[in-house]
């Protein structure tokens, strides 16, 4: 049974700071995909485009999150911050 995680993600093109309840077993490209739908649903005149390629990166690290993976997978938890790219 998947868990849910509490990530905050910032889109720096906004320069503003979402919190996203997520399941630890959902694949990150599916994740930043919902994400990106997310943040243009809630702003008008922002666009991503389908065929763009998204990332996130940890704030922390720096490092980009493989988006093959799982959260689980990654060892992410709770209250992690990410960088939507």
């Amino acid at each position: 049974m998947s868990e849910k995680l509490s990530i905050n993600v910032k889109s720096v093109g906004l320069n503003v700071t979402h919190n996203f309840i997520v399941p630890d077993d959902m694949n990150t490209a599916k994740m930043v995909q919902l994400i990106a739908k997310t943040i243009q649903d809630e702003y008008s005149g922002v666009s991503f485009e389908k065929n763009s390629s998204h990332f996130l990166v940890q704030e922390a690290s720096g490092k980009a999150v493989n988006n093959g993976c799982c959260l689980k997978q990654l060892g992410i938890v709770n209250g992690e911050k990410f960088i939507l790219v």
